[in-house]
């Protein structure tokens, strides 16, 4: 009885707070059955002498020392009855529903046995070995920068630079930039897919190496056909397409304009610009 009038003091008092009557009357109800649960339950272990535990924080983490049994995800795969005499077995009671979870208090016990868990020995050998790696790596890159700034301070032959720039400017070429210049240079045999035209690029160079810088040239006219269409354009962006104005009259062609109502072609910085002009392209 006095249980009872602690949970109808408890449903008055939700009702001041806000609640409806019937959600507070439900609500008592529910923490009553799952009371009697965890009453019942707490019975049921202290029968079997399974040890009650408190109940431990949800993880997904095989480095707990504490995990359930099942099938579940982050469980032990040990079914509770093969479990039941291992020293290491125990449960706790579900404050929420009241149900029985049966627990394995030291994991480290199953390691071997049980797929997935390994031995506090092994787990520490696989640490080392991935700092090792790391180590490695690290090292590697620092002798290889190394050796390209050396190599670097030692070429003078501006031709093989300005070449290889060129073929890393045709592997980085952008997926629409290079439909454009596909276009442009009349390659019809281009394969499906995200990079089809990239790679049309990069095949009609490895099979004609003379003809990388019209393709080089190809893609930089691309660049700014294909910003010139473009509704946002960033600094770069703008400073690509005044890049190709002065390399369109160089080479005797109309500049390209902006699309759109009341759009105005672009300008660049004066430094830009003057840098364009000095180039061999825009000479000519």
């Amino acid at each position: 009885m006095e249980v009872l009038v602690k949970r109808l003091n408890a449903a008055l008092r939700n009702t001041h707070n806000g609640w409806n009557l019937a959600s507070a009357v439900q609500h008592e109800l529910h923490e009553r059955e799952v009371q009697r649960k965890i009453a019942a339950s707490q019975e049921e272990l202290e029968k079997r002498g399974v040890p009650i535990v408190e109940q431990p924080r949800e993880t997904f983490s095989r480095r707990t020392k504490v995990q359930r049994l099942g099938n579940g995800w982050g469980c032990i795969p040990i079914t509770p009855a093969k479990h039941a005499k291992e020293p290491c077995h125990a449960a706790c009671i579900n404050s929420y529903g009241g149900d029985i979870i049966y627990l394995c208090t030291d994991v480290q016990r199953h390691a071997g046995v049980v797929p997935g868990i390994e031995a506090p020995e092994d787990r520490k050998a696989a640490l080392a070995a991935k700092r090792a790696e790391r180590q490695a790596e690290k090292i590697a890159v620092e002798a290889r920068r190394i050796l390209l700034a050396k190599r670097l301070q030692g070429r003078t032959d501006t031709r093989e630079a300005a070449d290889h720039v060129t073929r890393v400017w045709v592997l980085e070429a952008d997926a629409g930039v290079a439909a454009i210049a596909c276009e442009l240079l009349g390659i019809a045999d281009v394969e499906t897919g995200y990079r089809g035209h990239a790679a049309a690029l990069i095949n009609r160079v490895d099979r004609h190496p003379e003809e990388l810088s019209r393709v080089s040239l190809a893609l930089a006219l691309a660049r700014g056909e294909y910003y010139a269409v473009r509704q946002y354009v960033s600094l770069d962006e703008r400073l690509v397409f005044a890049s190709t104005c002065a390399t369109s009259r160089s080479l005797g062609t109309n500049r390209p304009t902006r699309s759109g109502p009341g759009r105005k072609p672009p300008t660049s910085h004066s430094t830009v610009m003057a840098l364009l002009l000095t180039s061999p392209w825009t000479r000519r």
